[in-house]
């Protein structure tokens, strides 16, 4: 394994551990490393050879042509080199995503010294690019953050942050559930990578649930009619609450319903 893909596998790997989206980001675009890479190919191609035939029992030198395969070596080429396998990245992450970061950290002790990590409170991340923005400096490399808070700090002129597009491989890309990096797309360019699609789980009391004869809704309708009968023949008890939005957008993301779609740097849709 080269040192290239191992930098490629601490990328992909917090995508794993960590949470929310993560945004690979680039204050100026991939430095171009310049390498040698030889070309090889096989042509076949007529050639002059000298050989002696027998003549009326003399031996005569003659020259004929002949058919071979020749292995022809192209000049050295300049080519791209996409990574910088010693560069250090900082990563920003909340407290909460503290545990997997150590937890990677553990298992690639040969990265730690490459890796910076920051506690951020993401819902400054905004206002902090911005000042980045004038002074020139001081973006993180990953931030961790909702996939619309992204979009509101998208700006080409600092190449900030990155096009994952270039970085990512494709087979990863193509790995994830059909529909669930729609958040993380503006203009085409790929701006951060799913943790999770958050699922959510319904616990109910069976028992109490045998005891008024219901059956376990799968449906929001069959939800919102058994509520209505909760609320007229057994009042007191209560179906559950949703406090925030959090509770509800799963269930429309994984549904493929648009919540929070970002149209733009000031325009989300829900449908």
């Amino acid at each position: 394994m080269s040192k290239k893909t191992k930098l490629s596998i601490i990328v992909i790997s917090l995508v794993v551990l960590s949470g929310l989206a993560l945004s690979a980001c680039g204050a100026a675009t991939p430095e171009v490393v310049e390498v040698e890479k030889v070309v090889t190919q096989v042509v076949t191609e007529k050639v002059v050879e000298t050989v002696v035939v027998e003549v009326e029992g003399e031996e005569v030198i003659k020259e004929v042509e002949v058919v071979k395969e020749v292995v022809v070596t192209a000049t050295p080429e300049p080519a791209e080199a996409m990574f910088d396998d010693t560069a250090p990245i900082t990563i920003w992450i909340d407290t909460t995503r503290q545990a997997a970061v150590d937890k990677f950290l553990e298992a690639h002790p040969e990265h730690a010294d490459k890796i910076t990590v920051e506690i951020v409170d993401r819902g400054e991340f905004p206002q902090k690019v911005l000042l980045f923005n004038n002074v020139g400096e001081g973006w993180p490399d990953v931030m961790f953050a909702e996939p619309r808070i992204v979009a509101q700090v998208a700006d080409a002129a600092h190449n900030y942050p990155a096009d994952l597009n270039d970085w990512v491989p494709q087979d990863v890309i193509d790995g994830f559930y059909p529909g669930s990096l729609d958040p993380c797309v503006f203009d085409g360019k790929l701006f951060c990578l799913r943790n999770d699609l958050a699922q959510d789980v319904l616990y109910y009391n069976k028992p109490l649930m045998e005891e008024f004869g219901y059956e376990v809704p799968t449906t929001w309708d069959e939800f919102l009619a058994m509520s209505e009968d909760v609320a007229a023949n057994h009042p007191g008890y209560i179906m559950g609450a949703a406090g925030d939005y959090w509770s509800v957008a799963p269930y429309f993301w994984s549904s493929g319903c648009p919540a929070s779609e970002v149209l733009g740097v000031a325009q989300v849709r829900n449908d």
